[in-house]
């Protein structure tokens, strides 16, 4: 009987045990995952500026802090000018104005007045430095603005066209000195037509450069010595002694000096591609 009773409890055991349901793993459940908001993570406080005052460094949230950038400066005048507020038909009014003003700027450049456009453009700059709300207003002015771009290059290419043509002047009446200073006051009128400039002025500025470069040659060769001992002309072969030598039309006498001709009374030499004469007494 007791082994009976034994073997039913070990078989109910190994029943239970071999029987019985694997219990599920409980798992806490998973929480939601938040959608994106761009809005939500722009307000956060890596991705504020606050007011800064004039020159310091802001910071790009996107660029590490070894990058910064200084903020650029802007124009007393458009400060003072954007602080004013006008209504549209104010703003369109004002751009009425300055489309007058153009207009006679471009008169006074054909008349070749060229003080009165500058005093135009001093009065428009004020305006053209106004931050206008209204939507045709501001599409007009900026049109404005091209063509007064447009009109100081004009302006900047007359005053450099002027002091080209002094320098000319210069330069064929033997004044090479006053050309090579009329060259750099030519390019100081140049600077102040920003880059790229026109190719007007740029044509221009290529002139002035080659002519400042004849006028150095010259006076580099009116300050050389190269004495002259006799010339005799002949209309068949004329001939001279220069530097203790019998030389021609045609021969060289130092890598850059050449006889280009001889005359009655002075010979004239090509010297770095110019031709200049020098007689005895010089």
């Amino acid at each position: 009987m007791k082994r009976k009773i034994v073997l039913l409890w070990v078989v109910s055991i190994f029943s239970l045990s071999f029987f019985t349901p694997l219990q599920a793993q409980t798992t806490p459940p998973e929480e939601p995952e938040e959608p994106f908001s761009l809005l939500e993570e722009l307000a956060k406080p890596k991705y504020r500026f606050s007011r800064q005052k004039r020159g310091q460094m802001r910071r790009d949230p996107f660029r590490p802090p070894a990058e910064l950038v200084p903020v650029k400066e802007r124009p007393a005048i458009a400060k003072e000018a954007r602080e004013k507020i006008y209504t549209a038909e104010q703003e369109r009014l004002l751009v009425a104005a300055a489309e007058k003003m153009v207009e006679e700027m471009r008169r006074r450049l054909a008349a070749k007045d060229y003080k009165g456009v500058k005093v135009l453009q001093e009065k428009l700059t004020p305006l053209l430095a106004t931050g206008f709300y209204d939507l045709e207003a501001n599409r007009r002015i900026t049109t404005v603005r091209k063509q007064v771009e447009k009109i100081s290059a004009d302006l900047v290419y007359y005053d450099t066209l002027q002091v080209f043509q002094q320098m000319r002047e210069s330069f064929y009446e033997g004044e090479y000195e006053a050309a090579g200073k009329l060259y750099e006051e030519l390019l100081q009128a140049a600077e102040r037509q920003e880059d790229p400039k026109p190719l007007k002025i740029i044509i221009l500025l290529q002139a002035a450069s080659l002519l400042a470069n004849r006028a150095a040659i010259r006076l580099e060769f009116l300050s050389k010595e190269i004495p002259i001992s006799f010339i005799a002309w002949t209309p068949e072969i004329p001939y001279a002694i220069v530097e203790d030598r019998v030389v021609g039309a045609g021969d060289v006498i130092s890598p850059d000096l050449e006889v280009y001709r001889i005359e009655k009374q002075r010979i004239v030499f090509r010297y770095k591609g110019e031709v200049m004469a020098r007689s005895m007494i010089d």
